[in-house]
């Protein structure tokens, strides 16, 4: 809330007070979110940057943006991040602006990453609560009682709940629930609003005015309790006059005190103009629209003459098919403001502004047009499933999408081309990227005719927000109503999008494509679609191929069971048959991988594909001559590819490392000569690999290994170094980066505290994969040596523990710090 009062501080042109709420924000950050303070800060950096900016500091809003930036550079994006937290900052703005359908959508995207958080189940919960008018439904409840399941202490869901439950005549237990939260929270500003506007809606008008005036001593300037003050007198005089109670008799002083005190409430109300600006969700405003409609009548003729000013705020500030046309019109007010300063500061500023337009904070946009954004977030497709694509990636993701269209055999082949119409727009290629999705419009219609309604839903989302970037609003709108038709015709829940496993399949189709940062969340898109249709091919293929994509560890199974499932469903499939070997290969059950790569080599579909996984088989069996001819076959189809080049790059490695084996590391004459060729050509396709993929870590690494071998060691540490300062890289990644880095410190370098240093930063990564395995035998064959050498016995002792601990080895680990305790009083914290 500091975040937002400090917005509205800056439209009303107060600026320094702006200031100071974003302190008090970064303060809360600080108290209630130590542990996750960068990411939370995120959103309060980014205010501070427009606030400064708007103030003409350039150097104080370039200094904030460069703080975003830092951040997000850990999350592989250059100005924003993509990630629960900040969702949920989102939403409960939306809420605060009564923009609830947005908010609910930000929870929902919230909860997708982290289904159990208690604060955005919170969220999702009165976002849904504000949007749930229909008394038969229990959308709404459902949502509160999960986040009271999660949040059992909120009193605040506790009464949103009762008035859900009112709504559906579930009178006795909405009740238990109000008392309840009033007992816990008697002075709490919200409970007690929420708790008389259930009393009042009841009939005991009585117990609802003593709640709003006890809430209003905290809060004098809410408008919503003077509203509903009013309403509770003036239904307290329409309750006397239904009663037949004559003006005659002694109750007509009666009617007249309670006349009074609404009158005076509304006096409150308009002499503090101030109070009619503050924005109102859609409940909040029908409850105001009541109060208005029944408070100006003959039955208070002193007040008749008020009506026409509430009336205009009931039309200009709160309409009711405009969530926040009041917020809205703040942000089409702010002034904007001429550079006269030098050349040079105008510059400064032009580049300051184009990195505040990344922020997905402070911004302006027209009013129609951001009612359309509002309904085009809530879709689902390529626009808004948060697909993490590096811009060094974006030309070799382009080449991959083209070489899976022309090569790859596939029915599951729709996903595809919507994301290569998304590829386009991110190149700006607006144009091409329509034509590309009305190609993929048709090739639904031909293929998926009995479902093409249901699979031309993310098609149509990324028509429409295509449409929206190039301005058409009315194409943009046409595409809205399409998909907004379908949510219908299955009756979803929800405007604009469905939530069903052909949905789950496509975005995860879209994640897989787009690289190793998005596998976990591909994987986790099958999963969910398997659950429902458990015998589904395509699921089942995109499941098989997430988990083979995620089985880092060769010891282990996980892709092993869908990856067999996958071919008992798709027989034909070649590319899954030879995933599938390399995964029984891994296993120790090479001869029966084998069967596999010779059936699928056999047939013709697919080969550009099945090829090059043979040819990763052949090399890993030893057969390097073979494998090197499988590929040189397909790079004739594909001479860009990055992966074959590293894939041949790889088997000059292996021959490489062959020939040095055999020669006892030190090869001469002829042996000498084939070891500086194979490391030439190695080096050169490792290099045509990096050119393609500049972030493909791998590359760089095994560049560096090949360096080493030859002796240049500046030139591997140079490499690794490159490697070693790249952010967002996989966690199991990062396991491979030390471990060979700690390996040619100890072997090359001849610096084992270095290597011991890297090995250990490795296994703070705690995934099981082969390389952790790796890292921990490493780590135990140079703390033995040491150890047998009479080396930093007390450090070597503590590390020989640690590798005991981290293999499970209870008794030996124990046994090996007591040794080491008893040759000093203190223990190194690392172990």
């Amino acid at each position: 809330m500091f975040n937002l009062l400090a917005y509205l501080k800056h439209l009303q042109g107060q600026n320094e007070a702006a200031l100071e709420c974003l302190q008090q924000a970064e303060e809360f950050i600080q108290q209630e979110h130590a542990g996750q303070a960068e990411v939370r800060s995120v959103v309060t950096w980014g205010n501070y940057a427009w606030v400064y900016y708007h103030m003409g500091r350039l150097a104080e809003a370039q200094a904030y943006v460069d703080k975003v930036q830092e951040v997000c550079a850990k999350f592989a994006n250059p100005y924003s991040i993509e990630c629960p937290e900040i969702d949920c900052e989102e939403g409960w703005t939306q809420i605060k602006c009564g923009r609830n359908e947005r908010a609910k959508m930000c929870f929902v995207k919230a909860l997708e990453e982290k289904p159990n958080n208690a604060e955005f189940s919170s969220g999702l919960a009165i976002a849904t609560y504000h949007l749930d008018h229909k008394q038969w439904r229990q959308f709404s409840a459902n949502a509160l009682k999960q986040a009271i399941e999660l949040s059992p202490e909120n009193q605040y869901i506790k009464v949103l709940l009762a008035l859900r439950l009112q709504k559906m005549n579930n009178n006795e237990e909405a009740e238990q629930l109000v008392e309840e939260a009033l007992e816990k929270a008697p002075c709490q500003t919200d409970i007690l609003q929420s708790a008389g506007k259930f009393y009042r809606k009841k009939g005991n008008l009585d117990k609802a005015i003593e709640l709003f005036l006890r809430a209003l001593k905290s809060t004098s300037h809410n408008s919503h309790l003077y509203y509903h003050i009013i309403c509770c007198y003036k239904d307290k005089v329409k309750e006397m006059q239904n009663r037949g109670i004559s003006e005659a008799s002694e109750d007509r002083e009666k009617i007249e005190e309670l006349r009074k005190l609404a009158t005076d409430y509304i006096n409150k109300v308009l002499e503090r103009p101030n109070l009619l600006d503050a924005p109102c969700d859609l409940t909040e405003f029908l409850e105001a629209e009541e109060c208005y409609q029944r408070a100006f009548t003959k039955q208070l003729p002193d007040a008749e003459g008020q009506q026409p000013y509430l009336a205009s705020y009931n039309i200009e500030e709160c309409p009711r098919k405009a969530e926040d046309a009041a917020v809205q019109n703040g942000l089409e007010s702010c002034p904007s403001k001429k550079s006269t300063e030098k050349e040079k500061t105008k510059h400064q500023a032009q580049n300051t502004a184009h990195y505040l337009t990344n922020l997905p904070l402070f911004s302006s946009e027209k009013a129609g047009d951001h009612q359309v954004k509002d309904c085009l977030v809530q879709l689902k497709c390529h626009f808004t499933w948060r697909l993490v694509i590096k811009d060094t990636d974006i030309l070799d993701l382009e080449y991959r999408i083209l070489e899976e269209i022309e090569f790859l055999d596939t029915r599951y082949n729709v996903g595809i081309y919507n994301l290569q119409a998304y590829m386009k727009h991110l190149r700006s290629q607006n144009d091409e990227a329509l034509k590309i999705l009305k190609e993929t419009e048709d090739l639904i219609e031909r293929e998926h005719t009995e479902q093409s309604d249901m699979r031309s839903l993310v098609t149509w989302g990324n028509c429409a927000w295509v449409n929206y970037h190039m301005g058409r609003m009315r194409d943009a709108q046409f595409y809205l109503e399409m998909v907004g038709n379908t949510c219908k015709k299955f009756s979803s829940p929800f405007r604009y999008r469905m939530e069903c496993p052909e949905m789950d399949c496509e975005e995860g189709w879209a994640l897989l494509k787009c690289g190793e940062q998005n596998y976990e969340r591909a994987k986790a898109c099958f999963e969910k679609a398997v659950a429902v249709e458990p015998e589904n091919p395509e699921f089942n293929t995109g499941y098989a191929i997430a988990s083979f994509r995620r089985d880092f560890d060769d010891t282990n199974t996980i892709s092993l069971e869908p990856l067999r499932k996958a071919v008992r469903l798709n027989p034909e499939d070649t590319y899954i048959k030879v995933l599938l070997a390399l995964k029984l290969q891994d296993i120790g059950q090479e001869a029966e991988g084998e069967k596999y790569i010779e059936e699928a080599l056999s047939n013709m579909s697919s080969q550009t594909y099945v090829f090059r996984y043979a040819a990763k088989f052949y090399r890993k069996k030893g057969n390097v001559n073979k494998a090197l001819r499988l590929l040189e076959r397909v790079l004739q189809a594909t001479p860009s590819s990055a992966y074959l080049h590293y894939q041949i790059g790889l088997c000059y490695k292996a021959q490489l490392f062959q020939i040095k084996g055999h020669r006892n590391m030190q090869p001469r004459g002829p042996d000498r000569e084939a070891v500086d060729r194979m490391a030439r050509l190695a080096i050169d396709e490792f290099q045509k690999t990096i050119d393609a993929r500049p972030k493909f870590e791998a590359a760089y690494l095994n560049l560096a290994v090949v360096y080493a071998c030859l002796g240049h060691h500046e030139k591997a540490e140079e490499n690794f170094q490159k490697v070693l300062c790249m952010k967002g890289i996989d966690n199991q990644i990062q396991q491979e980066v030390h471990f060979r880095y700690g390996r040619f410190q100890e072997f090359q370098r001849k610096s084992e505290d270095t290597a011991i240093t890297h090995y250990l930063k490795g296994l703070k990564f705690e995934e099981k994969s082969y390389f952790r395995t790796k890292l921990i035998n490493a780590l135990e064959k140079l703390a033995t040596k040491r150890y047998q050498r009479n080396v930093h016995m007390v450090e070597s002792l503590s590390l020989l523990g640690l590798v005991h601990k981290l293999k499970g080895e209870a008794s030996e680990a124990l046994q090996c710090y007591e040794s080491a305790l008893r040759l000093t009083d203190c223990l190194n914290r690392e172990f």
